[in-house]
């Protein structure tokens, strides 16, 4: 079971974001989730532009570096 919502999610997430995982290694990492709950859509992330998502990485993951959360605002 566990196996198998992995692989969906992982099914969803590449229709949804393709290039998710190229910014994100790991998609179940607490700043990846928690990111996916604030922009779920392609929309909203385009929407929020690099200034805001930068912010909300910080907000999600105050252990990095500005200029980490801005590198992944900008992928």
């Amino acid at each position: 079971m566990y196996v198998e919502a992995r692989l969906q999610f992982h099914t969803i997430l590449d229709q949804v974001f393709p290039e998710y995982r190229k910014v994100f290694g790991d998609p179940y990492s607490k700043v990846s989730l928690l990111m996916l709950k604030e922009y779920s859509t392609l929309e909203e992330v385009l929407t929020a532009g690099e200034s805001r998502l930068a912010e909300s990485v910080i907000e999600f993951c105050s252990s990095r570096s500005g200029e980490w959360a801005w590198g992944k605002a900008k992928k």
